[in-house]
């Protein structure tokens, strides 16, 4: 009775430390897989708002493609600064717009 007893905390042991590094190692797979969608997307966007600002500056000026570059970063800031309630996810460069 008592090595039954044994057996099956080393079994349930064994088996719950399994769960515990699959799950780990889970989690850092997924945060890697994470890190680079977010910075693909982070290239794709800046690619793209690149393309728009540089045909915007040669079709209608300077000041048409600065307009356009100050009202998109305002926009940027804002959703970011709003998307979250912790400090760390703000930006820190603060505008003074409100």
């Amino acid at each position: 009775m008592r090595l039954t007893l044994k057996i099956t905390f080393a079994v349930l042991l064994g088996v719950a430390l399994i769960f515990s590094v699959y799950s780990y190692l889970s989690i850092q797979r997924e945060r890697d897989q994470l890190k680079k969608n977010l910075s693909r997307e982070a290239r794709h966007i800046g690619e793209s708002l690149r393309v728009i600002v540089t045909e915007l500056w040669q079709q209608r000026g300077e000041e048409a493609a600065i307009a356009f570059w100050a009202k998109r970063t305002r926009d940027i800031r804002r959703l970011w600064s709003a998307g979250s309630g912790s400090k760390r996810c703000c930006p820190l460069y603060q505008p003074e717009y409100r």
